[in-house]
């Protein structure tokens, strides 16, 4: 047993896990955390990246007008949150069908 979830294996020798499908996962980011998302990864581009200066001033001046309560903030945030629940949808159906618990019809 594993957390408490019986563990079976099938005639290939596969193991699973007895495990009951609940609730999808659903991440939704605020302004905030996208804010710090997009600081934090503008940062490690411009440190890591070896780009020309109008390209990094684009990126700084991009990063800036991002401010908290900004429409294109709000814009941003938007589409990220579209983004990251279309990703984590297809990966749970990628896995779910990779283990042949469910078939689409």
């Amino acid at each position: 047993m594993i957390g408490g979830r019986a563990l079976t294996r099938d005639q290939a020798g596969i193991v699973s896990a007895d495990v009951e499908w609940e609730a999808p996962v659903q991440v939704i980011l605020d302004e905030d955390e996208s804010q710090s998302y997009v600081s934090l990864i503008v940062s490690q581009v411009l440190d890591q990246v070896e780009l020309s200066d109008e390209a990094a001033e684009a990126l700084r001046e991009w990063r800036g007008s991002l401010e908290s309560g900004s429409e294109p903030l709000q814009a941003f945030t938007d589409a990220l949150n579209d983004s990251l629940g279309n990703t984590i949808d297809e990966e749970l159906s990628r896995q779910v069908r990779r283990r042949d618990y469910y078939r689409r019809t």
